[in-house]
């Protein structure tokens, strides 16, 4: 296993890596060939890329970690045909399938959110965009939540209209994650029945709406190097609040189901070379985090990492949450 350094640590870095952060600390950007080289270069040590996302967060960041729980309010048979997703009607999966669940199941849920600690609770729907028929369950919901548990509330519903944003505004929702998944060359690879494009639409329609955009996506999908640093450009191109980075957890019956699990030290630097490219998101650990990390969980959150979902996913199980806040916390984060 490579060397492990502190999250406060001062120790000397590879001189490139070094030149990368004095370049971010000094508010200038790291080009897209010096990303790729941080990520790809073998005589790079990870600890030292650890180091790097380390200062780096520490200097646009206060020292707390952001905890969210979900609840995958409406559940599967989607008409959509992402390649990694168990919910799509086009994969012969176990995945459950439900519509959108009663006012007090997601209540409940909500109230089990506090229970673990968690700042936020996201109401998460499958599907291009809300039906009209759940539309407004889900308005009268967030301002219900709002107000019975003081939880900031979110919502990942699909596809927004200028007009659904500015409803969902104005009903208290503060953040609405839509992730772009991956780079806009790798897309069409994973998803056929919607556009990289669709995705960006819907993110500037939120910022245009105030709501921050709670917007990433997921590595290991099997897209090249080069890909994966084109996905932190156009991240950083949509200047989201929040990144959620998932790492593949294959699914059985989707057409991902065989990729090869992801190399913990590998998505590290990952992480860590993204920190570099958008210092100032929050990023949250999510699906993945648990099954293709393990152990070396507290490097990512060294690497640049100032959250994590907790509690569970949409159809796969989370680790313990009082664990993940000790982990914080054994790493100078309030929770």
């Amino acid at each position: 296993m490579a060397e492990t350094r502190t999250l406060t640590s001062n120790a000397a870095v590879h001189p490139l890596v070094g030149e990368a952060v004095e370049k971010v600390l000094s508010g200038r950007e790291i080009s897209f060939d010096e990303a790729l080289t941080l990520l790809t270069d073998a005589r790079i040590p990870a600890p030292d890329l650890v180091e790097a996302g380390a200062r780096v967060t520490a200097a646009f960041h206060e020292s707390k970690a952001d905890l969210c729980a979900i609840i995958s309010a409406k559940t599967g048979s989607c008409a959509e045909d992402c390649s990694f997703c168990s919910q799509s009607m086009h994969h012969a999966t176990d995945a459950p399938s439900h519509p959108l669940l009663s006012d007090e199941a997601i209540m409940d849920a909500a109230r089990r959110a506090r229970e673990i600690g968690a700042q936020r609770f996201c109401i998460v729907s499958q599907g291009r965009s809300p039906s009209e028929h759940d539309f407004p369950r889900i308005l009268s919901l967030v301002r219900k939540i709002k107000n019975e548990t003081g939880l900031s509330v979110d919502c990942a519903l699909g596809a927004l209209t200028e007009e659904q944003a500015v409803a969902l505004k104005s009903a208290g929702v503060s953040t609405y994650n839509h992730n772009i998944e991956t780079a806009s060359s790798f897309f069409p690879s994973i998803v056929h029945t919607h556009s990289f494009e669709d995705r960006v639409r819907t993110v500037r329609i939120l910022k245009e709406a105030g709501i921050n955009a709670c917007c990433g996506g997921i590595l290991n999908l099997g897209e090249t190097p080069s890909q994966r640093i084109e996905f932190a450009f156009a991240l950083r191109d949509l200047n989201p609040e929040i990144v959620p980075i998932n790492i593949l957890n294959p699914r059985p019956g989707t057409p991902l189901e065989n990729v090869p699990a992801a190399d913990p030290w590998e998505m590290i630097r990952t992480i860590a070379v993204f920190r570099l490219v958008l210092p100032k998101p929050v990023f949250k650990l999510a699906g993945g985090r648990e099954a293709n990390l393990g152990p070396l969980q507290a490097e990512a959150v060294r690497a640049g990492a100032r959250g994590a979902i907790v509690g569970g996913y949409l159809t796969t199980a989370g680790g313990d949450p009082a664990a993940d806040r000790r982990m914080f916390a054994s790493l100078g984060l309030s929770c």
